[in-house]
């Protein structure tokens, strides 16, 4: 029996976690780039430290599917190259549309104006950096982490990066405090998606992580006109294996998940993204993501927890360059 209808299922939770902490609304996601609003920071930090918990508990019951660290970016031969630029390239595009590669699937599924704009932007930007990839000479270099300038273990990692995350997530909670039910909201959306990572490491192995589905659908699309492009193409890496399948599957549960959290609550109304402010930010997530090794998810949720260097210095400059251009156009 395949295992990818059980992606549905992690992603179902993923995409769900994302509506019920309000982080599908794009004007969320752009306020706490200007330090306006932390709910998205919050959930931020509850689903870090939730993924954390999730990886000590398969390293303690099926350490064959544990997280590996990210390796680094070397864009140029530069180490951590990939993951500067491509971190900010992504953080820019979070703030001109409020979005990023995960967040988009829940976006559609609850229909959020715009939405359909940034995933096709997405596409592109995923066909854009796939074509440009033999040029720019990204590659991956090592896996430094946490774990290993300390000598201790991944479970170390895991234990010290949630414990972190957890007291940090408290500090927001208590320094910038919301008032009602809805106050715990990010709390509990985080910690859902922060649990589907559990799911997805216990089913397959294969931890959370959406923008290369982007370049698997790409791919499928591409090799539909013409299969012979991908056997010289970087679009060839993302044509079969189960993480490349799972990867879809998970997106297609997001959608689903966000679908029926949106109308089973009291639906939000989001401010509309323009046409263009889509399109845009929507390819610069992608793109951004792609010459980083991975985007929110897959460094955020995923790697961060493991210790790893790449997915720490990642994060960083995707709230520095959201940062800079939500001032910049605003």
């Amino acid at each position: 029996m395949s295992i990818l209808p059980l992606g549905l299922l992690s992603g179902g939770l993923f995409g769900a976690g994302l509506v019920v902490g309000g982080v599908h609304l794009p004007e969320l996601i752009q306020q706490q780039m200007l330090f306006r609003d932390f709910s998205m920071m919050k959930m931020f930090l509850a689903a870090v430290a939730t993924s954390s918990a999730s990886m000590v508990v398969i390293n303690t019951i099926k350490p064959s599917h544990s997280a590996k660290p990210k390796s680094t970016q070397d864009l140029f031969g530069v180490p951590f190259g990939g993951n500067i630029i491509g971190g900010c390239l992504l953080g820019a595009g979070m703030a001109v549309s409020g979005t990023c590669p995960g967040t988009v699937y829940a976006q559609v599924g609850a229909g959020v104006p715009g939405s359909l704009w940034a995933l096709c932007g997405g596409l592109l930007g995923a066909l854009i950096y796939s074509q440009l990839h033999p040029l720019i000479n990204n590659r991956s270099g090592s896996t430094p982490t946490l774990h290993q300038s300390t000598h201790k273990t991944t479970s170390h990692s895991n234990v010290i990066i949630g414990g972190a995350a957890t007291l940090a997530a408290v500090a927001l909670a208590l320094v910038f405090p919301q008032k009602g039910p809805s106050a715990y909201l990010p709390f509990i959306g985080g910690f859902m998606v922060g649990a589907s990572q559990l799911f997805s490491l216990l089913i397959s192995g294969v931890p959370l992580g959406m923008s290369s589905s982007f370049v698997t659908c790409t791919a499928a699309a591409v090799s539909s006109v013409d299969a012979s492009i991908l056997k010289k193409d970087y679009l060839s890496q993302f044509t079969g294996a189960l993480k490349d399948k799972w990867a879809v599957s998970v997106a297609v549960g997001a959608i689903l998940g966000g679908y029926f959290v949106n109308i089973l609550s009291s639906p939000s109304h989001s401010l509309p993204v323009s046409t263009m402010s889509a399109l845009v930010g929507g390819f610069l997530v992608v793109f951004g993501a792609r010459c980083a090794g991975g985007c929110t998810s897959g460094h955020g949720i995923s790697g961060v927890p493991t210790g790893s260097f790449s997915s720490i210095v990642t994060v960083a400059a995707i709230f520095a360059g959201g940062i800079a251009t939500s001032f910049f156009i605003r």
